[in-house]
């Protein structure tokens, strides 16, 4: 049996979460700009604020088959902070092969790290299998969040 390795990401992996990022742009039905040259400016700036931008891919046989991004935020509420998932993806020919599952873990584990008070994660409520993915695996309706993209 193949195991999953889940690691930092790092720049070289830039092209390939790139090709996850366009599946996600599928799935969501969105034509956000996610180049290489965008992604790249993007995980430039997470960089440097390395202390609450986490960014990781997970590994199967050597091949990078999903990806995860989180931020953690501080609210009142949650002075401790929350860890938002703010990208979850897994290479769609590599779903049901537990990858999701490793990439969560790998968020819950920052979270416990870093003590925060909770964790989020959004989807709209047509993505059905995200919902049921989440709350398998531990995570329930808690609130709503409404947003409106904005034009740059």
């Amino acid at each position: 049996m193949s195991s999953i390795q889940v690691r930092e990401m790092s720049t070289d992996d830039i092209p390939l979460v790139q090709y996850l990022m366009e599946q996600l742009n599928e799935v969501f039905e969105t034509s956000h700009d996610i180049s290489q040259n965008a992604i790249n400016n993007t995980f430039r700036e997470m960089r440097g604020q390395h202390t609450i931008y986490f960014n990781f891919v997970a590994l199967l046989n050597n091949q990078i088959t999903g990806f995860i991004s989180a931020v953690i935020y501080k609210t009142f509420f949650h002075p401790k902070g929350t860890l938002l998932i703010n990208e979850l993806v897994v290479d769609k020919q590599h779903r049901g092969k537990k990858i999701g599952e490793a990439l969560l873990r790998q968020a819950f584990e920052v979270a416990r790290k870093h003590k925060v008070n909770e964790i989020e994660v959004g989807t709209t409520f047509e993505n059905k299998a995200a919902i049921k993915f989440y709350k398998k695996n531990g995570l329930k309706d808690e609130s709503i969040i409404l947003g409106k993209e904005l034009n740059e």
